[in-house]
């Protein structure tokens, strides 16, 4: 009886990490600790890229990812504990593919030393799937552990509420 229960849970175990493979590999081919092939060099900062369509889902997964975000920090803050002091950003590169799928997120530049906060969050940006209205997209993002994410009331305001 332990032997067959041994055996099972093994096999559930073999099973898992197999299914959870392909979703780990897409992720860690998502994503860049830095910018080496240069694809952001030419991205502007100003939010030209984006849409109102766009980063109003953007919007709506980091808000949904809020747990997320949140655990990757306090795995930070275990590793350093001093990692909350300041005003630190993370200035993220993220590519959308027209069907919407984030391609390609890298890390530009960085308050942090820590490459495994910024691989947590980036592989989390990996996963979104935004609206990208038809057309493939790339823009600069910056993070930090206190910012929050607003959508804009008019568009007058959109550009703005990109750096609050």
């Amino acid at each position: 009886m332990r032997q067959t229960l041994s055996r099972l849970v093994g096999l559930l175990t073999a099973a898992s990490l197999v299914a959870a493979a392909p979703l780990a590999q897409a992720a860690e081919a998502c994503y860049a600790n830095n910018d080496e092939s240069g694809q952001f060099a030419s991205t502007a900062e100003d939010g030209k890229e984006l849409t109102r369509e766009l980063w109003n889902s953007y919007v709506e997964q980091m808000n949904s990812a809020q747990r997320t975000v949140a655990r990757c920090y306090q795995r930070a803050m275990q590793r350093e504990s001093d990692i909350a002091k300041g005003n630190k950003q993370i200035k993220f590169g993220i590519q959308v593919e027209a069907d919407g799928k984030v391609s390609r997120v890298a890390v530009l530049k960085s308050d942090y030393n820590d490459g495994m906060l910024h691989a947590c969050l980036g592989e989390m940006v990996c996963g979104f799937k935004l609206q990208a209205g038809g057309q493939a997209r790339k823009f600069i993002q910056p993070f930090g552990m206190d910012t929050r994410y607003r959508l804009p009331e008019k568009m007058d305001d959109f550009r703005d509420a990109r750096k609050l």
